[in-house]
Parts: C-alpha cells; structure tokens; sequence
C-alpha cells in the first residue's frame, strides 16, 4: 500500500539506522563495563519525571482546544487528523497560556503613568522611540 504521506525509502532507512544504532549501544556497554547501564537508568527515570512534569503543568496551565474554546482552531485540527488518517483516537490538544508575571513584567516596562498634576493623569502613556533618536534619548509619547 503506498501511502503520499511516506518517504519511499523510509523502512530501508529505519533498518539502517536500527542496526547503527544497536551497535553503538553495544560498543558503549562492553566499552564501560556496564557502568553505562547504570546512567542510563537514571537518566530515564529523570526523562519520566520531567515529562510527568510537563503534561501536568499543560493540563494544569493550558487550554483544551475543543469546540466550545477556540473552534477555529479545533476545526484546523480535525482537519489535520482527518488528512492523517486519526478518526477515533484524536489526542488531547492544550494551548499553554502566558502566565501572570510575563503579563505583569511585559505591561511593567511598556507603560509608564503620566504625573497627576496634568489634566490625562489618568491615562497610560507609553514612549515609543523615534527613529532618529536611541532608546535613551528623546522619544515620542502616545496615549491613549
């Protein structure tokens, strides 16, 4: 069955890269007398936590692409599904958010408040630099 979405030599390549890759793996154990077995283990057992960690905070901290949060977005992926052959099982989608304090500290150095003698006190202005001007110098303010 030739499928549009498979490089044709892609089987020949896997087996290659199955068979380098199993003797490299052979090489480094008979090569430290094991002790690779033993980083080995601790180092997947820190990939289980990290991506333990990582799901949780999406799930705790993203957003479900359904149909009822963004459907734009959720039609886009039906679609990508649908072109890919996944009817039944589709995955589970999050869109992480920003959090709070990249908010806080992006407003923080974008608007600077006007002095409370003038009339727009209440108003936030930010300085935006001209382009003859750096940063430090002169600039010119919008409001609003």
């Amino acid at each position: 069955m030739k499928d549009e979405l498979v490089y044709p030599r892609e089987r020949m390549l896997g087996a290659i890269t199955l068979v380098l890759g199993l003797l490299v793996w052979v090489l480094v154990i008979v090569g430290t007398l094991g002790i690779a077995l033993v980083y080995l283990l601790f180092g997947f057992l820190f990939y289980l936590f990290a991506q333990s960690a990582l799901i949780a905070w999406l799930r705790g901290n993203g957003v479900l692409l359904s149909a009822q949060q963004l459907p734009d977005l959720r039609e886009r992926f039906d679609a990508c599904c649908a072109r890919l052959g996944i009817t039944d099982d589709k995955p589970e989608v999050y869109l992480p958010r920003a959090t709070a304090s990249s908010t806080r500290s992006r407003r923080a150095s974008s608007a600077a408040t006007t002095s409370s003698s003038s009339p727009t006190s209440s108003m936030r202005c930010r300085r935006i630099p001209t382009a003859s001007t750096s940063i430090s110098a002169t600039s010119s303010a919008t409001c609003g």
